[in-house]
């Protein structure tokens, strides 16, 4: 089941949904309520949200071969963050994987380990204040 979910960009638990990483950063926008109080972790949310603090995004990577889940991924000589998952689609390897926010997104050309891959959006994922951002800062060349 988690092969199929990961070709879908769905994030799983004990992958992409750990104590590691928040809902906003996993792209779980939508299944949060900034209204309603009193639930646990909600000023942490909140206070992402009011001042724009997520980090990093969780983010699907069309990878030119399988590499494995843990693999650091680079922008140029920089690591940017962490591949999650990775399962096999008729389109090719398929990885999903935590960038910063700062490094770019979609379109955006990275190396996991050794192997080239390229950042896609995937369907579910949800980027609140960041859909906004991304589409007035596309991801730098290189």
């Amino acid at each position: 089941m988690a092969a199929v979910a990961g070709a879908a960009g769905r994030p799983e638990p004990g992958a992409e949904l750990t104590e590691d990483y928040n809902p906003l950063e996993a792209g779980l926008w939508q299944t949060i309520s900034f209204d309603k109080g009193c639930y646990i972790g909600q000023e942490t949310i909140a206070r992402l949200n009011t001042y724009q603090g997520v980090k990093q995004q969780l983010w699907g990577i069309r990878l030119s071969q399988p590499v494995a889940a843990g693999t650091p991924i680079y922008l140029g000589d920089d690591k940017v963050g962490t591949l999650t998952s990775v399962v096999d689609t008729p389109n090719g390897p398929l990885g999903l994987g935590y960038i910063r926010t700062k490094a770019g997104g979609a379109g955006l050309g990275v190396a996991v380990g050794t192997v080239a891959g390229t950042v896609v959006d995937v369907p579910f994922l949800s980027r609140g204040y960041l859909a906004q951002t991304s589409a007035l800062n596309p991801p730098a060349a290189g």
